[in-house]
């Protein structure tokens, strides 16, 4: 993902500028490409991941919002 794809899916949601960042690329040791992006308001965190499965999983919570677009 670029970087300004990024910013533009920030700016769609209206992402408060102190959120968190974090990742989830379900493999650690390497570098991934970043395919999806979610937010969760309660926690005030952006999570960086890539379409898998177990991620489905977990932001399937009502809590995170998957930033479409």
């Amino acid at each position: 993902m670029q970087i300004k794809t990024l910013i533009k899916k920030i700016e769609k949601y209206n992402i408060p500028l102190d959120a968190e960042i974090e990742t989830d690329s379900g493999w650690e040791c390497s570098a991934t490409e970043v395919t999806d992006i979610y937010y969760n308001k309660n926690e005030n965190i952006v999570v960086l991941t890539r379409d898998y499965y177990t991620a489905k999983d977990y932001y399937r919570d009502e809590e995170w919002i998957k930033m479409e677009g």
